[in-house]
């Protein structure tokens, strides 16, 4: 692969835009050459994963030559937002004389000018993305050149203007004759700006500005001037009100900005005129109660340790009283109060309100006491051990089954059910209100005590013991669906509450700690109610738990003190599952788990299309994004794919089901994976296992094509190296952009993953590559369990259950409903439904559903809010279709081998209907028409199976060699199918009693009975025998003059078809 030189594309635009402009210069036209050669990967923030790009513009010509050169004209804030952002880039590189240069140069006084004159008025359409820029340049600024003379003359009043949004300090910037003016607009900016600090508090604008600048701010003699602090002063009134007074919902982002903004005054607080405003913010903070959602506890970790390190010791009380549990491990709260005095220490423990004993609150302690007092408070603050890394990550089954476990006693034993938790179960309020963090820190800690008494090495032997730790000898069937398994001893623990485990070979390469420490990969919670056996310990399921079988090992039991807790606490035993911790750590890793509204605006930038359809379109996208549900009244042809697959495109984090009323809706709506391949699965369709068989293939050899010793993956998934090869490529990748940082020339001819088949033109195409990888390892890691036991090769439940619960589902409401497994999903696509399918969603945890999106059917007249109309059609026949909007189409005039592009044919009979139904399939088969555009739709289930039988009966013929005819897809033409269609379609009349428009977009041949075709918006000519065409194919465009053909009736039609097969076999 050959390297490139700065960019080929840039020096295309530095030709065309220097050393002389078009004569009319077009700011946008620059922008988006700018945009189009530099971010098109699509990162929301300029500073974000494109830096790479970015450095590549900065240390080509086309920065001198074009960004500069005319930055002096009237540049749009979205030119002026690249320049800053290439600023900030160039600045953290440049050495102090290239910065006294910089700063030197009259072009630099052009951008401070046009900064200040840019952030004079803050309103509401202000470019808040574009201050929070220049606060990142301010900074950079600062920090690199405070001490040159040049820099910092400009540093000042840039700081005080755009930030304080002209506050004080720049009077010296306006001539005298603009004094009186800017007096006046100072006055109104600031009262402005007061009135929009609710504005700006929602946008977090405020807080950015105020964290990101403090040292600038701290060190000059601005927080001293009176406007300054009214300013402070009165946002601290509006948080302390808003604390007070918000709901419970809101109480935390708000808390969230008001810690983050505390530090920067209270520091300074001798400095405000009335110091009490910070005292009652902080009187509100401190009487915070944790709230009982896992997520916000672990942000509230984070938060405090963010506090405790700013803040000064004097300064602790406070703060004092904030809930510290969970906020620190025991060693980090032993550190932070080691700084105290005694007497301070006393004072803190005369606050506290837990304490057991008061004996020492009265006791005066010597010196060496003090970590006496340290240690209690820790005590106190940590009544349990606050990991959750060995709850587990790996889930494959709902386990809501009743199992049984043995004791002397001769009693039957049951567990109770569980509730299997999904990805986003971590963020429901309404679920985890019903959880008890500190229980299931309890279980953790439990099972963690009990893994480290008996010490598995690396080979899974165990060298000590614990009477809570019993293995499971095996697991048998006893009668139906109830099955036994033996323990290696009695059972003889307690109230009977216990966690089923399983335990695999430690992998050092595997991401979680408690697979590379213990190799504890699942857990299963219940509660044991009776018992029943001799010596051996039988526990009985009356349940299948096909999924649990060979991977459940092991049995902790759980203490009475723990159990009681659990039983007290829980309606019914939750299961400590897959999702609870993987989301914990995504979050903590800072994983995308939201929609944001800058990806309307990027849908927006990236729509091509004009007129109303494209503003419908966006706004549907907005409201899906945006609201709890959304309804679309639709028509056939307008195009629902489109909004369906860019809908599906935002929505890939999160857990998704799509429920169609057929089959046939499944295997059309499954053909728009191409949104994601790895993601959506067709439940049930026989040529979805295909289609997975064959993405694995492909994924065994990507992977295998890059590790010399991998080539046995290409067989079969070497499960315990797939963690290694991730590992691999994640570190290759990572030395790759180390080595090759500012080597422009370099960077696209190192790629260390290039197969020398692709060629890549841009770093977008590098990243598109790397994250492909990606996905193709998480692809073959989720497969590989249901891989390794039966290669796809079964249709048995047990595999469609693995693929409903490790892939978002494309189901028939049918097969939903018959299948019986309830899952929580965060979206919910509805197409073509009725309000019979609300109970449907009703089933599924309220909690955890964010969007119900109902397309088509009876369901959208549910609800009154929130509904879009799509009327304008596409890519079908303007004689299809009446009195409505026609977008741009562009196919042929005819259909080959047809005289007509719709046409009523007689048959005598509802067999000869079918027989001549299944002969024009085989017809337009040998002409060449794709199968897969063909349907045969039909008005009745007797009609379905006629049709059915009459092809299979043929089946010897249709086999022949050189050429075979697929079985054709026969539709059941009931109420439900208002969107679906076909591009070509048979009808089968019946009765005709279902008939429903035209399901064809570009041929519609009509078989049975004239007085049954009820409605058809085609034309319809008066012959009623086939029209055919000879000497056409489906590849011709043009129709020459042809020869047309009558087709007498069914046998006629069936001696023609039977010399075309005969021709097609020679």
């Amino acid at each position: 692969m050959k390297p490139i030189s700065a960019s080929p594309t840039l020096h295309v635009l530095a030709k065309r835009w220097y050393p002389r402009a078009p004569k009319k210069f077009n700011t946008n036209l620059l922008i988006n050459d700018v945009h189009h050669a530099i971010f098109e990967s699509g990162s929301p923030s300029l500073l974000g994963p494109s830096h790479s790009q970015i450095r590549l513009l900065i240390e080509s010509e086309y920065f001198e030559r074009v960004l500069w050169h005319y930055f002096s004209e009237d540049v749009s804030l979205r030119h002026l937002e690249l320049i800053v952002v290439l600023l900030i880039q160039k600045l953290e590189t440049i050495a102090n004389l290239q910065l006294q240069n910089l700063a030197g140069d009259s072009r630099f006084d052009v951008l401070v000018n046009r900064l200040i004159q840019t952030t004079l008025i803050v309103t509401d359409r202000a470019n808040f993305k574009l201050f929070g820029y220049i606060v990142r340049f301010v900074g950079v600024l600062y920090s690199k050149g405070r001490d040159i003379p040049e820099v910092a003359a400009k540093i000042h009043p840039l700081f005080d203007i755009t930030i304080w949004n002209n506050i004080t300090g720049y009077e010296e910037l306006f001539d005298k004759d603009s004094q009186e003016v800017y007096n006046k607009k100072l006055s109104a900016s600031l009262e402005q700006l007061k009135s929009k600090i609710e504005f700006n508090l929602k946008n977090k604008w405020i807080f950015n500005l105020l964290i990101g600048s403090s040292k600038i701010l701290l060190e000059s003699e601005f927080c001293k001037t009176p406007d300054f602090q009214s300013f402070v002063e009165s946002i601290l009134s509006l948080l302390t009100i808003k604390l007070s007074q918000v709901e419970e919902n809101d109480y935390f982002r708000v808390f969230y900005n008001a810690v983050q903004f505390l530090p920067l005054v209270v520091l300074h607080k001798d400095k405000f005129n009335d110091p009490r405003r910070i005292e009652q913010l902080a009187d509100v903070l401190v009487y915070y109660e944790l709230s009982k959602n896992l997520q916000e506890s672990e942000f509230f970790y984070k938060l405090q340790e963010y506090v405790f390190s700013l803040f000064p010791t004097k300064s602790h009380e406070l703060f004092m009283n904030m809930p510290s549990v969970y906020a620190y491990t025991p060693n980090k709260l032993k550190e932070f109060l080691s700084q105290f005095t005694i007497e301070e220490l006393t004072t803190l423990m005369k606050k506290t309100v837990h304490l057991e004993s008061s004996k020492f609150l009265s006791t005066t302690f010597k010196q060496d006491e003090k970590a006496i007092i340290i240690q209690i408070l820790i005590s106190r603050t940590f009544t349990t051990n606050t990991s959750l890394e060995f709850i587990s990550s790996y889930d494959e089954s709902t386990f809501d089954s009743s199992i049984s476990c043995s004791k002397y006693s001769n009693s039957s034993v049951h567990l109770t059910p569980g509730k299997f938790l999904s990805s986003n179960d971590i963020f429901s309020d309404e679920h985890l209100s019903n959880l008890k963090i500190q229980i299931q820190h309890d279980i953790s800690n439990h099972i963690l005590n009990v893994l480290k008494r008996i010490d598995i090495d690396p080979k899974l032997n165990f060298k000590g013991k614990s009477k809570y730790f019993y293995q499971i000898k095996d697991l048998r069937s006893q009668q139906g669906t109830e099955y036994v398994f033996n323990l290696n001893r009695n059972y003889n623990s307690g109230n009977g509450v216990v966690a089923l485990i399983e335990l695999v070979l430690p992998n050092k390469f595997a991401r979680e700690d408690r697979v590379q420490k213990y190799g504890l990969n699942l857990i299963r919670l219940g509660k044991i109610t009776s018992t029943d056996g001799q010596k051996g310990t039988g526990v009985r399921c009356n349940y299948t738990v096909d999924s649990l079988v060979d991977r459940v090992k092991y049995l902790i039991a759980v203490p009475d003190s723990l159990g009681l807790k659990i039983l007290h606490s829980y309606n019914e035993i939750h299961i400590l599952g897959e999702d609870s911790t993987s989301s914990i750590e995504s979050i903590l890793s800072g994983a995308p788990k939201k929609i944001h509204h800058h990806e309307i605006e990027n849908f927006k930038r990236r729509k091509v299309d004009s007129g109303a359809s494209q503003s419908t379109e966006v706004d549907l996208l907005d409201s899906i994004i945006s609201n709890n549900y959304t309804l679309v009244k639709s028509v056939r042809y307008t195009g629902i794919e489109s909004v369906l697959t860019n809908a599906l495109s935002y929505l890939n984090f999160e857990r998704t089901i799509i429920i169609a009323p057929t089959e046939t809706y499944v295997k059309r709506l499954a053909g728009l994976r191409g949104v994601d391949e790895f993601t959506y699965v067709g439940f049930g369709l026989e040529d979805e296992l295909k289609e997975i068989e064959k993405r694995v293939r492909s994924s065994m050899k990507v992977i295998a094509q890059l590790f010399d010793h991998a080539e046995g993956l290409k067989e079969t998934i070497d499960l315990n190296s797939i963690d290694y090869y991730e590992f691999q490529i994640k570190s290759t990748w990572t030395k790759y952009l180390e080595e090759n940082k500012g080597k422009t020339s370099e960077i696209l001819k190192n790629y260390p993953f290039a197969d020398g088949k692709s060629t890549f033109k841009s770093f977008k195409d590098i990243t598109k590559s790397y994250f492909y990888l990606l996905k193709n390892i998480n692809f073959l890691r989720i497969i590989a369990p249901i891989w390794l036991k039966s290669g796809l090769r079964t249709t048995n439940s047990h595999l469609w259950k693995y693929l409903y619960r490790k892939f978002n589902p494309i189901i028939t409401l049918e097969d939903y409903l018959s299948f019986g497994e309830l899952d929580t999903f965060t979206n919910i696509f509805i197409i073509d439904g009725t309000p019979e399918c609300l109970p449907v969603v009703a089933r599924m945890n309220q909690g955890e559903v964010k969007r119900l999106i109902g397309i088509g059917g009876s369901i959208v007249n549910f609800r009154q809010e929130h509904i879009f109309t799509l009327n304008e059609v596409h890519g079908v026949r303007n004689e299809f279709i009446a009195g409505q909007p026609i977008g741009e189409n562009n196919f042929r005039n005819f259909n080959p081998g047809f005289k007509y592009n719709s046409q009523l044919i007689e048959a005598k009979s509802q067999v000869e209907e079918a027989e001549f139904c299944v002969n024009l399939y085989q017809y337009m088969v040998l002409l060449g028409y794709p199968t897969s555009k063909i349907g045969i739709w039909v008005s009745s289930e007797q009609q379905r199976a006629l049709i059915t039988e009459i092809f299979d009966s043929k089946l010897p013929e249709n086999q022949g060699k050189g050429f075979s005819f697929e079985a054709p897809e026969v539709i059941l033409n009931d109420k439900y199918h208002t969107l679906d269609y076909s591009d070509y379609a048979i009808i089968g009349l019946g009765d005709g009693d279902y008939y429903n428009g035209v399901p064809g977009r570009l041929g519609n041949y009509y078989v049975g009975q004239p007085h049954a075709l009820i409605q058809s918006q085609a034309p319809i000519p008066t012959e009623h025998k086939l029209q055919i065409c000879s000497g056409e194919n489906f590849t011709v465009s043009e129709r020459k003059v042809g020869q047309f053909y009558t087709i007498e009736d069914q046998d006629h039609l069936q001696e023609y078809v039977d010399q075309m097969t005969a021709a097609r076999r020679k």
